[in-house]
């Protein structure tokens, strides 16, 4: 049975249950090697109380997913005093602090929808300030937005994949000029 209404003691299991999946997600590259027992004994915690906060381990890594994304992207879009150089800026230093979280959660190839999630928060902020800010409209805007965050998203794969000879900050500088020529 889960717990319906949180209170701090429940906010810190849950946040240390999160850590602990975190850290053997990070062993194990794998949610599918990780079991409630192991996850329950590492956090000093009994099934139980696992239990009584998650149904499965599964559920714990989409929270925690959820968190991440969360903690950047939020219900916010680019703000009409952000560009689009400063909004890329801002994912950048973001992704840099995170790092070592992303390359785990992109190596886990079986956590749920990660990139399908990732490609959503890029999708969903572009076109706000391609329609909002630079009223640019073009017979294919979707598919060219998609088309652009489609690329990006796989060119971070590849960077947390270590498939790329590129840094973040490079990525960064490639995708603002391709945008500039896309979307100009």
């Amino acid at each position: 049975m889960q717990v319906n209404y949180i209170n701090h003691s429940s906010q810190k299991t849950r946040k240390l249950i999160r850590q602990t999946f975190a850290e053997l997600i990070n062993e194990k590259h794998s949610i599918e090697n990780i079991t409630v027992t192991e996850l329950a004994e590492r956090a000093d915690i009994t099934r139980s109380t696992f239990y009584t906060h998650y149904e499965n381990i599964y559920q714990v890594a989409a929270e925690f997913r959820e968190e991440i994304f969360d903690t950047f992207f939020g219900d916010n879009l680019i703000s009409a005093e952000c560009s689009i150089n400063d909004f890329f800026d801002q994912v950048t230093i973001f992704l840099k602090e995170h790092q070592d979280i992303y390359k785990m959660l992109a190596s886990a190839n079986d956590i749920p929808d990660f990139t399908n999630h990732l490609k959503h928060h890029l999708y969903r902020n572009l076109t706000f300030h391609l329609t909002k800010h630079q009223h640019y409209r073009a017979p294919n805007l979707r598919l060219d937005i998609e088309f652009f965050t489609d690329g990006a998203v796989s060119l971070l794969i590849k960077f947390f994949h270590n498939e790329t000879p590129l840094n973040l900050d490079q990525i960064n500088s490639y995708l603002k000029s391709r945008f500039r020529q896309m979307f100009s």
